[in-house]
């Protein structure tokens, strides 16, 4: 008889612990899936100069760690043709430098706050 109270209390105390959880998410409007909406929402809203300019003031930083060592300016970054790609949450866009002609690089955007990171 102890045990099936025990059992009960204890999962009456996780489920309280969870609705308390999921309540607090959705007051602060933290449920994934509208966090994944309304990203997209925002994503389609933007022009494509908006992630190259992200890029561009990215990359041209001169404590970015990936590409701060090359002193780039603007015209040193190339932008492919049609490069820019929304998808989801996020922006891609394919580009080189002259310092690093052979090296091409895809920086992915995230279109609520335009913070970029690389891959290559």
């Amino acid at each position: 008889m102890k045990v099936w109270l025990w059992i009960i209390s204890v999962s009456a105390v996780v489920l309280v612990g969870a609705i308390a959880i999921g309540l607090v998410q959705r007051s602060l409007g933290l449920l994934p899936a509208q966090i994944d909406a309304a990203e997209t929402k925002i994503c389609h809203t933007l022009t494509p100069q908006q992630p190259v300019q992200a890029v561009i003031a990215d990359v041209t930083r001169p404590d970015n760690r990936r590409f701060g060592q090359y002193h780039l300016t603007a015209s040193d970054i190339h932008i492919e043709p049609y490069s820019v790609i929304t998808s989801g949450p996020f922006a891609t866009v394919n580009f080189t430098t002259s310092r690093t002609a052979n090296q091409r690089y895809i920086a992915k955007i995230k279109c609520s706050d335009l913070s970029v990171s690389y891959f290559d």
